[in-house]
């Protein structure tokens, strides 16, 4: 409890910190106001504590980001809790402490039926043989992450004002 106290009372966000000679402080003023929006928008202090008492009692906690629309139909960033630590994983090859050598990960959600139902009109559940992911009344959604490592040429052009544009080769030979 000393470690979670600690922690409640240190108010943990994010902070912005221009650290190279390329680095505007204003910029990072401006992505630190962005960031403490999107921390109040998201009662981000709730998921800080809940991830720090996880830690601290078993040893794992987590975050998640994840996109939300607003009334204007523009997309936001969220940061919520996940409650059970056992329900997210990484890559067991990733090496790094804070996980970002970690090529894949999960997250399981576990809800009712009418609860998926609402949040998944078309998705219809299947029963796994473990009989983990749909019992009675609960069906669990899993979040599979993966980051996939593609390479693409980007060409750099003059359009008819002299402005450089960027197109892919793709878009670039789709063009003329």
């Amino acid at each position: 409890m000393q470690v979670v106290n600690d922690s409640r009372q240190s108010n943990p966000g994010v902070q912005v910190i221009p650290v190279d000679s390329k680095a505007d402080q204003r910029a990072a003023d401006v992505l630190g106001g962005m960031f403490r929006h999107i921390e109040y928008q998201s009662r981000a202090a709730i998921a800080y504590d809940t991830a720090i008492e996880h830690t601290a009692r078993t040893g794992i906690g987590w975050l998640r980001c994840y996109p939300v629309e607003n009334a204007l139909g523009e997309i936001e960033i969220r940061i919520g809790r996940i409650i059970d630590p056992t329900a997210a994983g990484l890559d067991p090859n990733s090496t790094e402490p804070d996980g970002s050598d970690a090529e894949w990960g999960y997250c399981e959600t576990r809800m009712t039926r009418k609860a998926f139902e609402r949040a998944y009109p078309k998705a219809k559940p299947v029963t796994f043989a473990d009989g983990g992911w749909k019992s009675g009344d609960n069906v669990t959604v899993a979040e599979y992450f993966e980051i996939l490592d593609q390479s693409e040429n980007v060409i750099t052009s003059l359009d008819e004002d002299g402005h450089e544009v960027e197109h892919t080769e793709d878009e670039h030979w789709q063009a003329r």
